[in-house]
């Protein structure tokens, strides 16, 4: 389960839970107000559910193989759901933390520049409010465990490993359009 605070007056919460679903309480009345099947083949559980944008009701969700882009139409109380790429660097991750930073879903902790010290699972980070610190809370072993490490020290790669999706991300056009010739190919003689 992961869930977000938005709406015009920041009143929603939008909270995403398995199998695939996305509900909508509204924290002034503490009711909810709507409940929607998210479009995927598999259970949405440990997965990455943030903001789009300052937009109050727009997110991003990722869970393995499948990326949905949702906004929420708070006048006519209906979702718009788009699903989109998932970058291969993280489409075989799970139960990984997300925090959104300048425009960047950082996955903690599978490719931090400075990785944590230990394995931690089913784990949620939080952003400090001045942007310094993330805080990484979850179970390693039996034990429940915080981590706090510096956003820099998490930012440390993301240049190049940008640079590395793009690359990948052109391949993986470019093999797209080779089996779309494949299949048009129509040899006659």
């Amino acid at each position: 389960m992961r869930a977000i605070i938005g709406g015009s007056a920041n009143h929603l919460l939008f909270i995403t839970h398995s199998p695939a679903n996305i509900s909508v309480f509204n924290l002034n009345i503490f009711q909810y107000i709507k409940h929607e099947t998210l479009p995927s083949d598999i259970w949405i559980t440990y997965h990455c559910f943030v903001p789009k944008n300052k937009k109050s009701n727009e997110m991003l969700l990722f869970c393995k193989k499948t990326g949905l882009s949702i906004k929420y139409d708070e006048d006519h109380n209906t979702f718009e759901i788009h699903k989109i790429r998932v970058c291969t660097t993280i489409n075989s991750l799970h139960s990984y933390a997300c925090i959104c930073v300048d425009d960047f879903i950082l996955f903690l902790w599978m490719r931090l520049a400075s990785p944590l010290p230990i394995a931690i699972a089913n784990c949620v980070a939080v952003l400090s409010e001045d942007n310094a610190f993330v805080h990484i809370l979850g179970f390693a072993e039996v034990a429940s465990i915080h981590i706090k490490t510096k956003l820099k020290d998490c930012m440390g790669r993301i240049e190049q490993w940008v640079s590395e999706d793009k690359e990948i991300i052109d391949i993986e056009d470019v093999n797209i359009e080779l089996e779309e010739m494949k299949q048009n190919l129509d040899i006659t003689k």
